[in-house]
């Protein structure tokens, strides 16, 4: 069987997707697998799960203002593929129609609320799942697989980095303002008195604290702040894509919500703990989080 996982973004999402992935390879080794998804995602996918990774330069379309032209026949190079069934596991009108100029004789998409999507894709029947990766594994039914008792996150391998002690790297932004927590500083400063090597990570844009601990915010690649992620003790962030690279390579993770329901979007694992704010991020006193990554180290 041949099938197309479609989920451009964001990387959080194509880390919570990595779990469908390794159900089709585990349980059907021989079938062609592709995925469409945005280049900045793509660290996070272990090439050798998939038979082919179509880049969807989705941000760059933007950017630059492409034509909806040149997109369509963008997405209709995956026509040559011949792929049976189709999973847009974002639901969007753009994964919609990337998904429908696939070619893909088959086609669905996971609890989507876009009227475009639920017109050219069938939903996946609903099994009552609640959190992201549980909905995005009912996915396998359609395609006559079994959800697994313990999904796995087959992340990239990467090179461990040395610290002078206890590493406990702290992301200091998310993709979304309402979701970023100011006082990091204070969480940083409270960790470093505790004995921890505090490392600051982010991309490009974003602020790090002019305190206490080490800062490489802006200065690592995706793959390069993955590494400093697997190689810590403990990771600390808000609802961003950081946490759930911690939780996929078995790194404790304590993270912040507020504007997010963690119900739906906290990271996959037992080792996870939970802040939740409620609608106002920075109402967690930075002693609670110390004390949480303390209770994890």
């Amino acid at each position: 069987m041949r099938t197309l996982i479609v989920k451009f973004s964001s990387i959080g999402d194509c880390v919570m997707t990595l779990p469908v992935v390794a159900a089709i390879r585990d349980q059907r080794p021989d079938d062609f697998v592709g995925w469409a998804i945005d280049p900045r995602c793509r660290p996070v996918v272990h090439d050798p799960l998939l038979n082919l990774i179509h880049d969807i330069p989705w941000e760059t379309w933007k950017r630059e203002r492409t034509s909806s032209l040149a997109q369509l026949r963008h997405y209709m190079k995956l026509r040559e593929y011949r792929f049976d069934f189709g999973l847009d596991l974002q639901g969007h009108a753009k994964t919609a129609i990337c998904l429908r100029f696939s070619g893909a004789r088959k086609r669905w998409h996971v609890r989507s609320f876009d009227p475009l999507c639920r017109l050219l894709c069938r939903r996946v029947p609903d099994g009552g799942a609640v959190h992201t990766v549980d909905r995005n594994l009912e996915a396998l039914a359609v395609l006559g697989l079994q959800v697994p008792p313990n999904p796995r996150f087959p992340m990239p391998p990467v090179s461990p980095v040395s610290s002078v002690g206890p590493l406990v790297t702290i992301a200091v932004g998310t993709g979304h303002p309402k979701k970023n927590y100011r006082r990091w500083a204070e969480v940083g400063e409270g960790l470093q008195r505790a004995g921890a090597d505090v490392v600051y990570v982010g991309g490009p844009g974003e602020s790090a604290p002019s305190s206490a601990g080490r800062s490489l915010v802006g200065e690592l690649s995706l793959a390069e702040t993955m590494a400093w992620i697997a190689s810590s003790r403990v990771h600390v962030a808000a609802d961003t894509g950081s946490g759930h690279i911690a939780a996929a390579y078995g790194v404790p993770v304590v993270s912040v919500f507020g504007w997010t329901d963690p119900k739906l979007f906290r990271p996959y694992s037992e080792r996870a703990i939970v802040l939740d704010a409620g609608p106002a991020m920075d109402a967690i006193a930075p002693e609670m989080i110390v004390a949480a990554a303390l209770q994890a180290l």
